[in-house]
């Protein structure tokens, strides 16, 4: 007998081993990486579904013509903590209601 690593039998279990975890790293990889890009479509969507609320619901308020009620939605707007940062701009460039 020539050795254990020398046995066709171990040859071939040792073959197919390394197929299923080559296999098993191939898929777990394919399948994060599904993952990650449809967390950030998701992600990408909220952001956009959000920013179109706030522009229809600011527009809908200037539509009225309630400036103060534009102004204090505004204000309750910059005092959420994770809320960035919206300003208004008048058509010709110039800030809105900072006058």
């Amino acid at each position: 007998m020539k050795g254990l690593f020398y046995s066709i039998q171990v040859k071939i279990l040792t073959f197919i081993f390394l197929l299923l975890v080559s296999i098993g790293v191939i898929v777990v990889s394919f399948v994060s990486d599904n993952q990650r890009s449809s967390v950030l479509h998701e992600i990408d969507r909220g952001v956009y579904l959000n920013s179109q609320t706030i522009f229809i619901t600011l527009r809908n308020i200037m539509l009225s013509g309630e400036a103060p009620t534009l102004v204090r939605t505004m204000a309750e707007l910059k005092e959420i903590k994770e809320f960035r940062n919206v300003r208004l701009f008048r058509i010709y460039g110039t800030y809105a209601f900072g006058d």
